[in-house]
């Protein structure tokens, strides 16, 4: 019907911010890619603006910032103001989805999925989908609207990751057919770097400062290098989140006089380029966006052996150490330190990897999947 008609469909996404993320930055990636031959897109938030505004009105849609600026990994202030503004925040939306009519609406992340897929059932809006982006267990109130309103009112859920479609179905019991598997991409040309080995490694860390990415995990890992191995390497801290007072803080009290604050950066991939060693010692992940940026900058990584890790890059290599054990992680750190044959066999496997599974991961292979599934 859409190529008879030659209508372009109208989508409406809806997102929590434009606060500087994987879950924002792939979402980015994608809407500046899509055919506008084929699609009018216009965005809303909830929870207000971010970094990366800028960013996303560059790309010329129109944008609504529907709800207040509200930072929920920092205070339960915030959290209970979010919840009474909420059904405010509601009514703006629907007010936006009649206005505009969309043939469709995509949501991403929690807040955004619950108002989103109330506003546009409440709309009338037939085709709803939500994009899965994490693998987490949820408190019980939560889990309970997730349940009754994001995944009961969706008529499709994007899933990032096989990691994330099989938690899909044995946590919330979503049938399998509901379910779309698409990996994020990354823009390969963008991450393409020439890299020469260096003797003095920089070691870091990509990411939000929260618990849920293990940055204490890395933090206790820097501080026992120095205490049993006498080790103290450059280390770089590229992101920001609720932790990073309490880390700078342990930074100081070990005396590790090699360590860098960076905050939150636009340009990753120019960070990248810097980090000789990437860990991402993370507790959850539904993807793992920064590890493919890694290694295609052609980072030695050193990751948890969490399960969405280990779809990226094989079940069988010699990056990974046992979730949430610090010690582990810093023998295997003071390892790939001293030792240059370690790191040639690091090597290996990213050359191999590169060259035989990195395709999957192509920006221009998602951009394809999601065409298919929002015509």
């Amino acid at each position: 019907m859409y190529m008879k008609q030659n209508r372009k469909r109208k989508l409406l996404i809806i997102i929590n911010n434009f606060l500087i993320g994987g879950v924002e930055r792939s979402m980015f990636d994608i809407l500046s890619r899509l055919d506008r031959d084929k699609f009018d897109i216009e965005i809303a938030t909830v929870i207000g603006s971010g970094p990366l505004e800028s960013e996303f009105r560059s790309l010329n849609f129109p944008i609504y910032l529907l709800g207040q600026n509200i930072d929920q990994d920092r205070s339960l202030f915030d959290k209970v103001r979010w919840v009474i503004l909420a059904p405010l925040t509601l009514l703006r939306l629907v007010a936006i989805i009649k206005r505009i009519r969309p043939d469709l609406v995509l949501t991403s992340l929690y807040q955004a999925e619950i108002l989103g897929m109330c506003a546009a059932k409440i709309s009338g809006v037939k085709e709803r989908i939500m994009i899965q982006s994490d693998a987490v267990e949820l408190p019980m109130i939560r889990a309970f609207f997730k349940r009754s309103l994001s995944l009961r009112l969706s008529t499709k859920i994007i899933a990032i990751s096989n990691t994330v479609s099989t938690f899909m179905v044995k946590r919330w019991r979503v049938p399998i057919s509901k379910i779309k598997v698409i990996y994020n991409g990354i823009d390969f040309e963008k991450f393409n770097v020439t890299r020469e080995p260096r003797d003095i490694l920089t070691l870091g860390i990509v990411g939000r400062l929260e618990k849920i990415k293990g940055v204490d995990i890395f933090s206790q890992a820097i501080v026992k290098l120095k205490q049993d191995y006498s080790l103290e390497p450059n280390v770089l801290f590229v992101g920001d989140g609720s932790m990073r007072k309490s880390l700078e803080e342990l930074m100081d009290r070990s005396q590790l006089k090699k360590v860098q604050f960076v905050g939150f950066v636009s340009n990753v991939q120019e960070w990248l380029t810097k980090i000789d060693l990437l860990v991402i010692p993370s507790r959850s992940e539904g993807f793992g966006l920064v590890m493919i940026e890694g290694l295609l900058t052609k980072c030695l990584v050193v990751a948890s052996d969490i399960p969405a890790f280990k779809e990226i890059i094989g079940e069988k290599n010699n990056m990974f150490f046992p979730t949430n054990d610090h010690n582990a992680l810093s023998k295997l750190l003071a390892e790939l330190l001293v030792d240059t044959q370690k790191r040639d066999l690091l090597r290996k496997d990213l050359d191999l990897w590169i060259k035989t599974q990195s395709n999957r991961f192509d920006i221009k292979e998602t951009v394809k999947s999601y065409e298919s599934v929002l015509i």
